[in-house]
């Protein structure tokens, strides 16, 4: 029974795309959602800056005053962009990591 329960358990974690031996932190959520416009250290220089009628993001050092800045643009929306409030990309946990990853990369 014990087993069964195991293999349930690792079935659902599967699916609900929870893994057992990582969880991601923010700096992996914002590797992979953030970067290619914001860059990998915040600079605005992303390779895919300013693409598709976009302005290229400003670097987050200029941008970002306070943690609050980054939950409401996170949460609210900057200029209609994909993942900033239109079509929230992450939320409870993993919104929390990556905003404290971003206010640290703008505040290092």
């Amino acid at each position: 029974m014990k087993l069964a329960n195991t293999v349930l358990l690792v079935t659902v974690l599967m699916f609900t795309g929870v893994g057992l031996v990582h969880a991601a932190t923010g700096q992996d959520l914002y590797q992979q959602q953030c970067s290619a416009c914001h860059g990998a250290t915040g600079a605005g220089d992303g390779p895919q800056a300013g693409q598709n009628g976009l302005a290229a993001p400003k670097p987050l050092t200029q941008s970002v005053t306070e943690r609050m800045v980054v939950e409401k643009a996170m949460m609210q929306g900057v200029n209609n962009v994909p993942g900033h409030g239109n079509a929230p990309l992450f939320v409870g946990d993993e919104l929390q990591k990556l905003i404290d990853y971003v206010y640290k990369l703008a505040k290092p």
